[in-house]
């Protein structure tokens, strides 16, 4: 089985391990970006599953995050007066100035740097975060209605964060998956 981004990685326990460590990485800095930034925000799709199944997918090799569209302001103000490397040891995609692409198919960030303080085996994978409004203009990403003033503050590979309210995450994850969506379509890759 390999990753769903890095299709030349083959997915081991050590590979895993490393994209494991990538996106808790990730999901703290953009967790405590957006927090700064006082932007409404949840973990979405694979990630939202994969929390609510209590069991990680293997394949997911990034992370899905939808912000509220009412804080976008505070989002393009942040744009506008930044660089697209910030020292939230985050770097954005070439929409980074382009606010009109954002709004239509979001954009993407990476680590600037990964902390391998655990000395684990790295690899040259495209691992990034998903950064995608609540409601957009194509078809790739299902618009995500949900109370952004009603979020589970919960834990996701071990960092504080946010989900969608218990009936919102059935509703989104029914929508887009189907009603036996805590139900893994494939087996655990080891």
């Amino acid at each position: 089985m390999r990753f769903q981004h890095n299709k030349h990685i083959k997915i081991t326990p050590i590979s895993y391990n490393y994209v494991k460590e990538y996106k808790k990485q990730l999901i703290f800095n953009i967790t405590k970006l957006l927090n700064v930034l006082d932007i409404k925000f949840v973990i979405s799709h694979g990630n939202l599953i994969e929390y609510e199944r209590g069991l990680p997918i293997h394949q997911d090799d990034d992370l899905d995050i939808r912000m509220n569209i009412k804080d976008f302001p505070k989002w393009e103000k942040f744009c506008k007066e930044n660089k697209k490397e910030t020292k939230y040891n985050l770097v954005f995609d070439g929409r980074f100035k382009k606010l009109d692409s954002q709004k239509y198919n979001g954009i993407q960030c990476q680590l600037i740097k990964f902390n391998n303080k655990k000395n684990i085996k790295e690899f040259k994978m495209n691992i990034h975060c998903d950064l995608i409004v609540s409601r957009v203009g194509t078809s790739f990403w299902m618009d995500y209605n949900i109370n952004y003033y009603d979020l589970r503050k919960i834990k996701y590979l071990g960092v504080n964060t946010y989900a969608p309210n218990k009936d919102d995450t059935k509703r989104v994850l029914k929508k887009q998956y189907g009603k036996n969506y805590l139900k893994p379509h494939k087996p655990p890759a080891f």
